[in-house]
């Protein structure tokens, strides 16, 4: 378990101005901080959820972790997708950045 602050401070959750720019729709979501001593490239490997508590510890409520834009972010890939044809054989480029042998 990770514990997040509210970003924005005071309690009140703040989608920075760039964010909510790019992803109109999610102007009202919550937003929150991680400490910065984690990598996020090991942890959204996973999925990811979130659960909020009250004082006295009991889980009050459980959700999925939206991060839209933050893959395309961290994993940008230039290269070629999709797939690419020539006379003797079709290639097909995919891009997997959270991808993992099991």
């Amino acid at each position: 378990m990770i514990a997040c602050t509210v970003a924005g401070g005071g309690g009140r959750s703040v989608v920075t101005s760039s964010v909510r720019d790019k992803f109109p729709h999610i102007q009202d979501y919550k937003a929150f901080k991680v400490p910065t001593t984690l990598d996020p490239k090991n942890i959204l490997k996973d999925q990811l959820g979130i659960a909020f508590f009250e004082p006295s510890g009991q889980c009050i409520s459980v959700t999925g972790l939206k991060l839209p834009g933050v893959l395309d972010d961290i994993f940008s890939y230039l290269g070629p997708l999709g797939a690419i044809f020539s006379n003797e054989i079709v290639s097909l480029c995919l891009w997997a950045p959270t991808a993992q042998k099991r």
